[in-house]
């Protein structure tokens, strides 16, 4: 029986890396395209049993979503019907990362942890481009020309080839690093641990140092050239990455666990006991607050005029971005995984598997 399930082992393996059954090409999602209605609440359109959980989802294109799993599987599933179209990877049931998704070429790198090092896969040519053997990385990566930089564990910044694999630089970081790689006018920005942003050049040399002294594990986001970190104390920090200094620092009054959204002018952070707070991104000043039910652990989402919020028990909330009123809600049975806002609707992953698609009214 051991060798039956062994040789069995090594022919899923083998199926998965011939390929897609049919080619896909990368078109990474138009952010200023959202088409979500502000007045309307969404419709469900589909609803699927997902056969394990959900480790992230990734857009591909407008039509496809790239789902990883626990135990292992890549595979895509069409937002139009809801089908699993085809399965990518599936190692031995062992969890996968996916490490980056490329607009040039439509690459995806990930990792296995079997295997212990990443694969660079074609979405256009359906196969495995390449293997290397870079065990332990973890994070977002960051592709500049044809160098890639990833972590390598918690506390190496690691430069390889992207096309071949091989190991450029290694810097070691004497605190852990809390958050992946961001990168901006040419420098590569981590926050450690400790609550410290710091930059690299592409040679993994120190540049810049900024100490937010923010609580271990804290959640940040990038947007254009601005970092907002938040973390479990409350604090709120804007980082301006172009002009090199911070604009200013706040503290809220609950912890802070979800990625919080940012437009031109306004940041909304969502609150570990359902507050929702609009701040002025130019001070920090408070423009306007909605108090929700129960807990806000996944990132925030928006358009231009409205920012929508999953709450953890299984409630979406759409608010005025500017006035923060509410203009719709949707309801589900179970508490929430995972959300993604595409542009004409949101896929949602429930605690049980289940996947929807609630696409917006015309």
């Amino acid at each position: 029986l051991f060798l039956i399930a062994f040789i069995f082992s090594i022919l899923i393996v083998a199926g998965c890396s011939r390929g897609l059954r049919k080619s896909i090409i990368f078109d990474s999602a138009n952010l200023e395209g959202y088409k979500l209605s502000s007045s309307k609440a969404p419709e469900l359109k589909w609803e699927t049993k997902l056969p394990s959980s959900v480790r992230g989802l990734t857009l591909i294109n407008k039509k496809n979503v790239l789902i990883s799993s626990n135990r292992g599987e890549l595979y895509i599933v069409d937002i139009l019907t809801g089908k699993r179209t085809t399965r990518i990877w599936k190692p031995f049931n062992k969890p996968i990362n996916i490490l980056f998704l490329g607009s040039e070429g439509g690459i995806i790198y990930f990792t296995s942890l079997i295997n212990k090092g990443v694969y660079a896969y074609s979405l256009e040519k359906a196969k495995i481009r390449g293997k290397f053997s870079l065990p332990g990385l973890q994070g977002q990566m960051v592709i500049v020309g044809d160098t890639a930089f990833v972590l390598q564990g918690r506390k190496n910044i690691l430069s390889f080839n992207k096309n071949t694999g091989e190991s450029i630089r290694k810097l070691e970081i004497n605190t852990s690093i809390a958050k992946g790689i961001y990168e901006y006018g040419n420098l590569l920005w981590i926050i450690r641990e400790d609550g410290c942003l710091l930059s690299y050049d592409i040679h993994l040399k120190p540049k810049d140092f900024f100490s937010l002294k923010l609580s271990p594990e804290p959640v940040a986001t990038k947007i254009g050239n601005k970092i907002i970190a938040c973390d479990s104390d409350g604090h709120v920090i804007l980082i301006d990455l172009k002009q090199r200094k911070i604009l200013f620092k706040k503290q809220l009054s609950a912890p802070i666990f979800s990625d919080p959204f940012v437009s031109d002018t306004v940041i909304v952070v969502g609150l570990a006991n359902g507050k929702i707070v609009a701040l002025n991104s130019a001070d920090g000043s408070e423009i306007w607050c909605y108090q929700g039910e129960g807990l806000v652990n996944l990132p925030l989402m928006g358009t231009k005029s409205m920012v929508i919020v999953p709450f953890a028990r299984g409630r979406i909330v759409s608010l005025d971005l500017y006035s923060g009123d509410k203009l719709w809600h949707y309801g589900f049975d179970r508490s929430l995984r995972l959300t993604k806002l595409i542009s004409e609707g949101i896929i949602v992953v429930d605690s049980k598997n289940k996947a929807y698609y609630l696409e917006s009214k015309k």
